[in-house]
């Protein structure tokens, strides 16, 4: 058995899902350790859950419940201890309990590095140690998995080793659905640009340039979904203009839906956050699959790859640059060719990545 641990409700978390999916369609046994911060109870087959609130993007202030949550892990691996033989570990806040208990148990460990946190710029003391731990576990875990090879310029140069590279894939067959289709047709009788951001509500993301400039520019609607810390604000912005849509927390084919039905698909990464200039986001490949042109800013190395296959647009960070672009003509030729490329690379080159990358590099690691 293999046990995974995400410090969300994995429900959904589609990452994750990917491993899920491959571990159940060779009928290997495992169970997923998640952290369910909602206020209703969640129970799940093969799921343990820490059913405990709390809010996304909290910082300094998540520390006493991060804690509890390091608890939870070393608990339920060791109540477990017997069943198990490996433990994937999702990002450094899973890691650092499920690194003490690999070596407590002498258990296989693979340190998945979904979102890379520290840097070498992190100021504080708290900010060195945590840069200190996160590269010493991805230097003395088992084996570790990253989402891009540049992801590797991170690590600092005396941890880092051969690294198994997994992009965030989407691992799911898109089904149409009616009402989707039908609510956003009405939308288009009425605005000239549909866009669509659905994903985490956290700063640094350009959430609220991005709702500022919709307000002030009628001839757009925004469909926005998703949760976290700017949920409130999201609302608030849907309640008082009708050319801002909140969709809620929605399930993942939903969100495929809304972007697909979409002119474009926002992703925004700001370098206030030093680790954005490496994103590697779900959105960049859901792009590809859906053959949609991507909107993000400049300065990360998602944008370079964005204007090297020309699958996308990159503008400045920022309201000015946003209600710039967003007020210009919508040009159908020019975005017909991004949303062509955009295919076309899902087509030729990461169609069938996953399930190559599952076969041959995570069986691997399980064995």
């Amino acid at each position: 058995m293999i046990i995974l641990i995400r410090s969300n409700d994995a429900n959904p978390d589609p990452r994750l899902q990917k491993y899920i999916n491959y571990l159940e369609k060779t009928q290997q046994s495992y169970k997923v350790i998640a952290w369910n911060r909602g206020e209703d109870i969640l129970e799940k087959e093969n799921y343990i859950y820490f059913n405990y609130p709390a809010a996304f993007g909290l910082g300094m202030k998540n520390i006493p419940k991060k804690i509890m949550w390091f608890q939870f892990i070393r608990r339920q691996l060791w109540k477990n201890r017997k069943q198990y033989q490996t433990i994937h570990a999702c990002d450094l806040d899973t890691a650092i309990p499920a690194f003490f208990m690999k070596s407590v148990l002498k258990k296989s460990m693979i340190f998945d590095v979904f979102d890379w946190v520290s840097s070498e710029n992190s100021k504080g003391f708290l900010g060195k140690v945590i840069l200190t731990i996160e590269n010493r576990i991805f230097k003395k875990c088992d084996f570790t998995i990253i989402c891009e090879e540049y992801r590797i310029n991170q690590v600092r140069e005396d941890s880092r080793r051969r690294s198994a590279v997994l992009p965030n894939i989407p691992d799911i067959h898109l089904q149409r659905d009616g009402i989707v289709e039908k609510k956003i047709a009405v939308q288009r009788q009425h605005f000239e640009k549909i866009i669509s951001y659905v994903g985490v509500f956290d700063s640094n993301r350009g959430i609220e340039h991005l709702l500022q400039v919709v307000a002030e520019s009628p001839d757009i609607c925004l469909n926005i979904a998703g949760f976290g810390l700017l949920e409130s604000e999201v609302k608030c912005y849907a309640e008082r203009y009708e050319n801002i849509v909140y969709w809620g927390k929605v399930d993942y084919n939903i969100g495929l839906n809304i972007m697909s039905y979409s002119d474009m698909i926002v992703a925004f990464y700001y370098l206030s956050n030093p680790v954005h200039s490496f994103a590697a986001p779900n959105k960049y490949y859901e792009g590809l699959f859906l053959g949609k042109a991507l909107l993000t800013n400049e300065g990360t190395l998602l944008a370079e790859k964005v204007t090297a296959a020309n699958t996308g647009y990159v503008i400045a960070e920022g309201a000015a640059s946003l209600e710039h672009f967003l007020n210009l003509p919508l040009e159908t030729q020019h975005i017909e060719l991004k949303n062509i490329n955009s295919k076309k690379l899902w087509d030729d080159v990461y169609q069938s990545y996953t399930a190559n990358f599952m076969e041959n590099e995570y069986q691997k690691m399980l064995n």
